[in-house]
């Protein structure tokens, strides 16, 4: 107290105040003029108010001052802060909504419809007074405010209520909602009148009233340029689903009540002007999308012929005014950017069961016949303003899919001049209001109407083949409204009568099969991505619940038909045009130099969904039979490059294709081949082919021959009874015996050395991996034997390194260990020999070049990584042995090299160690990489490279890795040693 007291008086020494001072700012003002007290005391009464609603506590400056400076709290900063103002509440309890239904706020444990709890929302004036409130409330608690003030203050607030509520309510108890309804029905009745001028006056009323109901947030446009739609948990609260349902009703009998006395091109303004009042509200047009989409795509079933046909109007007219609309952007976001709300609002509109179906062409039949009505007396490009193109595509799809005759008038320029047209505006708006009739006759009006008809004339109304393949997609077929021979034949109708002929400028085919088939194969393959799309707005359908079997069914139909009719005339076969369309597809977005993670996914999606098509077509498409000089030979050339290309990509494991693949081209080339003179010629000719330069087929025929062996040879009996089993086929039965057999010392068969290492890696695997047992068994075939043995294990420790990096990549699918040790039984009986380091080198393997189509480009550029993985684990002596071996430092140096560049592109994964479930960090493998390499250069006599190669080596690890480059230089550069550096 004496601090203060000094305090005090030397402030009135300085002519100072205190109570003139405020609580957070400096009593000068920016421009050094000083604040007055008032104004002083409204910025404390802001600031503190901020910092409660941040906070949700009374700051401690306001509290301090409430004690030690008590004249200026309650005398300037109470009376700031309690200044009159309309402040009231009420409660708004749940409520079934117009359509005869509670909300859609669903139970966690039923599935049954509940009722909300009670709701209150404050009514006040400003709309930022909330915080204030609140900090006013908790200071009264806290005893701060005197009661005979806060009493004084509260009968103000109630005297400016009532003097607002002249102006805003009527006797209604001061509820708005109650204000609101009172005005619609007022409209309501102004319309049934046709009193233009007290129809603005009222709207301007009732504008006025929605913006004390939903006021928004004052930094809110007035137009958002962007609304935020939640398709899958609705947001918003219960007071604006009320507005918006009392408005829309509304609407909707507004509407009853002008159609019974004039259509809607003889009716006024009213429709379009209230819509346009509702553009000037973000809170309510926000709200209107989210209740509209919840009805449209949820409770379609529920609405009746009268809530349709208002509904529909509305949606005319919010279409009108898109110019006014704002975008809306959906949440999850399954449309890539955007759109305006008229064509979000057709994406609402599910067509995937038959009672979707049902409601959709009824809500778009209402909406049509009221766009070409309302535009009737207008111009043509003024009259598609009302008639909005999501809703007349889905009736171009559903009308012809839910009425069989309206296949047999399809909309064509040349049906125009038919005797079965409708022309009869009032007839047409008559079968749409009709409440008594049914849809089918309100469509078929529809569909034979002129103004109808010459709208698919225009590009934006017209049905592309493409589009009516997403709708068939997602139709459910246990909920279609079709049953499958009822949708065969609508299928059928479609593609071959409607869109076959259709010119390509119209959407269409142009009459040519080719462009038929793409057209099915690329909507096949888009399928699972549709599925997810961004332009799907319900949940993934399961595959087993997609008309996709109906859409194989007429690819193949399609492709059979192209096969046969495009072979009398000599043209591409199916064969050639199949695989061109996929090469574009795997190729499109796919960069060969450096594939990315996404683009390698895209790939291996693409093939994956590519072979399910595959397997649905007939296996003998895929092999070509050439006639040349009087004999059918088998060109499986686009084969070759097709598995080489692209299923050498994705196959998992890396290095096998799938079985049923595998067979599929099996049966094809046993099929085909049976089409030759002489069908065991052609098949061994064909095959000696697929040897050479198709080795993955080769090596996955081995791995699956098991399986495979009793169906083709069963094929094999059927296609050529009395032709005696291929020589190919009989060998690797053979290979595979000898495999199994070798501890008895027989003798290989004549087969290639590559189909000799499969059939041992394959007898590998069915001895589980006992790479022991199975080593004692590899001594047969040392190195020092015949060249081909050599080759067989040089081919076999390939396939075994390819099994190791699988292993290191995916440890849960294979066992690192097992795979390890079976390269380390191989590498002992090799490391006498250089050819087993030719695998390791992509660029020179010669005899060994086959290899690197067998597996996947990621693991050819894993190959340098797996060299040292490998050796790094061997023991001393064997490693020793690999050291001496000739041309080691050279490959050891070019792996080196390799695996640095995979390390700064980031392509080297973190891998798991063998023995433990700890990650390998890809520094710690370079640096014990590069460790033992400087160990080995420092040890390699001066002769382990040539000339050529250390140049070569030095250039390559110059920018790489200098102490490398001055390694190879010191130790095996003889022209590098000065006199000087002896010593060293």
């Amino acid at each position: 107290m004496e601090y203060i007291s000094l305090a005090k008086t030397r402030l009135a020494d300085l002519k100072e105040s205190v109570e003139d001072m405020g609580l957070y700012e400096d009593v000068s003002g920016t421009d050094g003029t000083p604040v007055q007290p008032q104004c002083q005391a409204v910025q404390d009464v802001e600031r503190a108010v901020n910092l409660f609603e941040s906070t949700g506590r009374i700051s401690a400056t306001v509290m301090e001052a409430s004690i030690f400076r008590r004249p200026y709290f309650l005398t300037r900063f109470l009376p700031a802060l309690l200044t009159p103002r309309v402040v009231s509440t009420f409660t708004l309890h749940s409520h079934i909504d117009m359509w005869g239904m509670p909300h859609k706020k669903m139970s966690q444990t039923s599935t049954s419809y509940i009722y909300t709890s009670s709701l209150v929302f404050p009514f006040q004036l400003p709309v930022k007074a909330g915080a204030r409130m609140g900090f006013i409330e908790a200071l009264k608690k806290a005893d701060k405010i005197p009661a005979a003030q806060y009493s004084s203050y509260v009968e103000s607030c109630q005297r400016q209520r009532q003097q607002d509520s002249r102006v805003v309510c009527l006797d209604t108890n001061d509820d708005p909602l109650e204000v609101l309804e009172v005005q619609l029905q007022k409209f309501t009745q102004l319309v049934v009148d046709g009193n233009d001028g007290e129809m603005s006056a009222q709207l301007s009323r009732v504008s006025h009233t929605l913006s004390v109901v939903l006021p928004g947030s004052p930094d809110e446009p007035i137009e958002p340029t962007v609304i935020k739609l939640h398709i899958d948990t609705p947001v918003s609260p219960e007071l604006h689903v009320r507005v918006v349902d009392m408005i829309l009703r509304n609407f909707c009998q507004c509407v009853l009540d002008a159609s019974r006395a004039n259509p809607p091109n003889k009716q006024s303004l009213w429709a379009s002007r209230f819509v346009s009042v509702l553009h000037g509200n973000s809170q309510l047009l926000s709200s209107l999308v989210h209740r509209l989409w919840d009805l449209f795509h949820n409770q379609g079933s529920f609405l009746s012929s009268v809530h349709l046909l208002g509904l529909a109007a509305f949606v005319v007219h919010l279409h009108a005014s898109m110019s006014h609309s704002p975008l809306v952007q959906l949440v999850p976001p399954l449309l890539s950017k955007p759109v305006p709300v008229g064509e979000v609002l057709s994406l609402a509109l599910d067509c995937s069961t038959h009672a979707n179906m049902l409601f959709c062409v009824r809500l778009c039949v209402a909406a049509v016949c009221y766009g070409i009505c309302k535009g009737d007396s207008l111009p043509p490009q003024q009259q598609q303003v009302y008639i909005f193109s999501g809703l007349y595509k889905k009736l171009v799809y559903l009308i012809p899919r839910l009425l069989p005759e309206a296949r047999r008038t399809p909309i064509s320029a040349e049906g125009l001049g038919d005797g079965h047209q409708e022309q009869n505006l009032p007839g047409l708006w008559s079968s749409a209001t009709n409440t008594n009739g049914t849809w089918r006759k309100a469509a078929w009006s529809l569909w034979r109407h002129a103004a109808f008809r010459q709208l698919e004339h225009t590009s934006q109304y017209r049905l592309l083949f493409s589009e009516w393949l997403v709708n068939e997609f997602r139709v459910q077929r246990s909920e279609d409204a079709l049953t499958d021979p009822e949708r065969q034949e609508y299928q059928q109708w479609a593609c071959l009568e409607l869109y076959l002929p259709r010119p390509e400028e119209q959407g269409g085919c142009g009459g040519d099969m080719k462009s038929l088939c793409s057209h099915l194969l690329g909507a096949i393959m888009d399928q699972q991505l549709t599925n997810q799309s961004l332009d799907k707005p319900d949940h993934r359908v399961p595959d087993t619940g997609t008309c996709l079997p109906d859409i194989l069914s007429r690819l193949q139909e399609v492709v059979y038909e192209m096969e046969v009719t495009d072979g009398w005339k000599g043209r591409t076969d199916a064969c050639d045009f199949l695989f061109e369309l996929l090469s574009q597809r795997c190729s499109s977005g796919v960069s060969s130099a450096a594939p990315s993670v996404s683009s390698e996914l895209s790939l291996q999606h693409t093939v994956n969904t590519w072979n399910r098509v595959l397997l649905a077509l007939p296996a003998v498409l895929f092999v070509k039979v050439k006639a040349e000089g009087g004999r059918c030979t088998l060109d499986c050339t686009k084969l070759i490059e097709h598995i080489n290309q692209h299923q050498r990509k994705v196959c998992s494991p890396a290095g096998v294709l799938s079985c049923h693949v595998t067979a599929h081209f099996l049966r094809g080339m046993l099929c085909a081949s049976a089409q030759c003179s002489c069908p065991r010629e052609g098949f061994n000719q064909a095959w000696s082919e697929i040897s050479l330069c198709c080795p993955l087929l080769l090596t996955s025929t081995v791995h699956w021959w098991e399986h495979l062996s009793p169906v083709l040879l069963t094929l094999w009996s059927r296609l050529c009874d009395e032709e005696p089993l291929p020589e190919h086929l009989q060998l690797l039965t053979e290979a595979l015996h000898w495999a199994h057999s070798l501890d008895k010392a027989l003798l290989s068969p004549p087969a290639p050395a590559l189909l000799l290492a499969a059939s041992l890696h394959c007898a590998w695997r069915d001895c589980r991996g006992d790479s022991r047992g199975f080593g004692a068994v590899l001594t047969i075939l040392r190195p020092e034997g015949p060249t081909e043995y050599r080759q067989v294990l040089v081919f076999l420790l390939f396939l075994g390194v390819n099994d190791y990096l699988s292993a290191l990549l995916y440890p849960q699918e294979r066992s690192c260990h097992k795979a390890r040790a079976f390269c380390t039984e191989l590498l002992s009986v090799l490391l006498d020999s250089a050819d087993w380091l030719l695998i390791f080198q992509s660029n020179k393997q010669g005899v060994y070049q086959s290899v690197t189509m067998v597996t996947s480009d990621e693991f050819t550029r894993l190959m340098p990584w797996a060299f040292y993985n490998l050796l790094l684990q061997q023991s001393a002596e064997l490693l020793h042995r690999a050291v001496c071996c000739p041309g080691f430092l050279h490959t050891a140096v070019l792996c080196y090299i390799s695996l640095l560049q995979l390390f700064l592109d980031g392509h080297t994964p973190a891998l798991t160690a063998d023995s433990s479930e700890q990650q390998v960090e890809p520094s710690q493998i370079l640096s014990a990489t590069k460790q033992f390499l400087l160990r080995v250069i420092s040890q390699s006599s001066p002769t382990a490279l040539s000339s050529s190669q250390l140049r070569e080596l030095e250039t390559q690890c110059a920018d790489l890795d200098p102490e490398v480059t001055t390694a190879l230089s010191v130790h095996l550069d003889p022209h590098s040693l000065s006199p000087e550096m002896d010593f060293l």
